[in-house]
């Protein structure tokens, strides 16, 4: 997968989240990012940022999905974590 496609598939799971309200971090970030002064588009790339380095933890250390690391992440933004840079 390119690197094009693989952003376009995790904002596309961003934008889904946010439709379902689940995790409820992910709409509570878009909206602290917004009111912090990032653009929409902004907000959802940065979370799309944190999705992909919980994503590369999950393939790459071959653990579950760990939703309090993923919620702290979100939290931190936009502060990434350190291999999102």
């Amino acid at each position: 997968m390119s690197a094009t496609a693989l952003r376009r598939e995790l904002l596309r799971v961003v934008e889904s989240q946010l439709q379902r309200d689940d995790p409820p971090e992910v709409r509570a970030t878009l909206e602290r990012l917004v009111r912090d002064g990032w653009s929409q588009r902004e907000a959802k790339r940065l979370i799309s940022l944190a999705l992909g380095h919980e994503t590369y933890e999950i393939v790459g250390l071959q653990r579950a999905f760990d939703a309090g690391k993923y919620a702290r992440a979100l939290r931190a933004l936009p502060r990434l974590p350190r291999a999102a840079l």
